[in-house]
């Protein structure tokens, strides 16, 4: 198709209208008012401001008509009509193939909108279509940026996190989704289970709580802030934080456990708890591996913090700088704290206990 002379011309008739459809404002309007389409186009439209971009949508629209319409009908059925102008769009994108992929092996869910945002006429990855780290890392940037600020997208780009966990990262459910157990009895993963879900719990509670801070108030956010992040207790500073828990609750979210006991492995007798990579069909997991009996000996608030310092070893690559029970803890600076996986779990504990 040739967009360079603006808006395209119907070739032919449209039987939702009876008219030849050689006129621009015939078709034009008909379709940015949605006729037949609910609020589709027109989000695709908004969404899509190119002069360039906008012609191929609405030639999209208008061939779809023509494939869908029977003889002597009036109406083709919306969702087809939609899919069918989505499928016109995509079909010749010359990062189309890349990005079903990508859908396809990771489980990603991206809007038609995102999807003509990354490969669609006019899209931001046609330089850098292919399965490279910068395609990537392009189709990241568009699901995130549907929840959070440029800042915090830039940081979880770059951050070593599975693509298919970023999906999740705008999600603010409170519930966490089947967790697996290896070597775990009946009775163990019962407990994995309950101490998952109380950490996705915590985690979307301190978020709410942060969600509520002006740099002021709630005082308890302010006090638990200074208390684990080396006195900060700006408003910027929670929102950096937010967005951390955030992608911790996203990364439990599929969240694999081991049982392993005290004394064997990396689970020596005074560790509760490790992190353990690892590799299945070219997809990256990384289990947490729970010491056998120390964790389970432990308070329900020690074992729901546990959990939510491992995935900020994982989500966040925190180090262990220091635990909240050594005195070097207190010492921490700002951004000491911002890298140390205690402070993540303590400060959740903290503003929900």
């Amino acid at each position: 198709s040739n967009y360079d002379n603006g808006i395209p011309v119907h070739p032919g008739t449209d039987p939702s209208t009876g008219r030849d459809e050689d006129v621009e404002i015939d078709f034009t309007q008909e379709i940015q008012a949605a006729h037949n389409s609910s609020e589709f186009l027109n989000l695709l439209l908004a969404e899509n401001n190119s002069a360039y971009t906008q012609a191929a949508i609405i030639e999209a629209a208008e061939c779809a008509r023509c494939n869908l319409y029977p003889a002597n009908s009036t109406f083709a059925p919306i969702n087809d009509h939609n899919t069918c102008v989505l499928n016109q769009l995509l079909k010749d994108a010359p990062c189309g193939n890349t990005l079903t992929e990508l859908i396809s092996e990771h489980g990603l869910t991206l809007s038609a909108a995102q999807q003509l945002n990354l490969v669609g006429p006019g899209g931001t990855s046609n330089d850098v279509c292919g399965l490279g780290s910068n395609f990537e890392d392009l189709v990241k940037a568009e699901i995130l940026k549907e929840c959070f600020d440029e800042g915090l997208i830039d940081f979880f780009v770059q951050t070593d996190i599975p693509l298919n966990i970023y999906n999740d990262m705008c999600d603010n459910s409170d519930s966490g989704n089947p967790i697996t157990c290896n070597d775990c009895t009946p009775t163990q993963l019962q407990q994995v289970e309950q101490i998952h879900q109380a950490a996705i719990t915590q985690l979307n509670c301190a978020i709410q709580q942060l969600e509520l801070y002006d740099g002021t108030s709630p005082q308890n956010v302010k006090t638990c802030m200074e208390t684990h992040f080396g006195g900060a207790n700006s408003e910027i500073a929670s929102f950096f934080i937010s967005g951390w828990l955030q992608a911790i609750k996203a990364g439990l979210a599929n969240q694999e456990y081991t049982i392993e006991q005290n004394g064997t492995g990396d689970c020596d007798s005074n560790t509760l708890a490790h992190i353990e990579r690892g590799m299945i069909i070219f997809e990256s997991f990384i289990s947490i591996t729970l010491c056998d009996p120390l964790h389970f000996s432990t308070s329900n608030s020690e074992q729901t913090a546990t959990v939510i310092h491992e995935g900020a070893h994982i989500f966040l690559s925190a180090l262990d700088l220091a635990y909240i029970h050594e005195d070097e803890y207190s010492q921490l600076n700002t951004l000491q704290q911002m890298v140390n996986a205690d402070a993540f779990s303590e400060f959740s504990r903290c503003i929900c206990p």
